[in-house]
């Protein structure tokens, strides 16, 4: 029984290790003039491609990340981090900012909310930056005023104290996009960081982390009971 707990142990740190540690070659597609600008920067959701897979998928991208830039058609090596791992260790702000990255994710989902317009886009987009790099920009302070930074950081105060909503939120879907030459740095290195939906654990993740299971089942059933 020991064994077979070590045995399990050591086959979901290895999935776990596998599931965080993913990259992926991508190119940045949003031309210039495709999006509002607020505060001087374009704002709101933007969309790139994965180079390195051979079907080339569109990937949205929603930029937490004002301290460093991108260009249209840049090409770049990311770190592919499920905001349900456990583990940020690959991002720029790591393990500390996760309840900031989580607020992120909400935010970047009102961007096409029911009723949001796109000269709402500059506060959101504001409010996402500031989570992680206070006071930049300076998106408003008027908190009654859907239009400012201060109103969505309000919205997504709300959203974190409610314990039914976080619950209901998938993280799962959410992967940061961190440059490989950025983790554990929050400027001066690679490009901008990014919030997607369009990246899960590829399959080889889930075979490895089946395979793992298999072994811990099929080794507690030759015990005669299950553990």
């Amino acid at each position: 029984m020991r064994f077979v707990r070590v045995l399990a142990a050591a086959a979901l740190t290895l999935a776990s290790a596998q599931a965080t540690a993913q990259t992926a070659n991508l190119k940045f597609q949003t031309g210039p003039g495709s999006n509002p600008v607020a505060y001087g920067y374009y704002v709101g959701p933007f969309w790139g491609t994965v180079t390195s897979d051979p079907t080339k998928p569109k990937i949205d991208l929603y930029c937490v990340d004002v301290l460093n830039s991108i260009t249209w058609g840049k090409t770049w090596s990311a770190n592919l981090t499920n905001l349900a791992s456990g583990n940020l260790a690959n991002t720029r702000h790591g393990d500390a900012k996760l309840a900031n990255y989580q607020q992120a994710a909400f935010l970047a989902t009102q961007f096409t909310a029911p009723g949001v317009q796109t000269n709402m886009w500059g506060g959101i987009q504001a409010a996402i930056w500031n989570l992680l790099n206070p006071g930049q920009p300076n998106g408003g302070t008027n908190v009654n005023l859907n239009s400012t930074e201060a109103y969505w950081l309000a919205q997504a105060n709300l959203w974190s104290q409610n314990t039914q909503a976080v619950s209901d939120f998938d993280f799962s879907r959410w992967t940061i996009v961190t440059d490989v030459n950025a983790a554990g740095n929050v400027s001066g290195k690679g490009t901008q960081e990014f919030l997607t939906t369009g990246i899960t654990p590829e399959p080889e993740t889930w075979m490895l982390m089946g395979t793992g299971l298999f072994l811990i089942v099929g080794f507690a059933f030759k015990r005669g009971r299950m553990v």
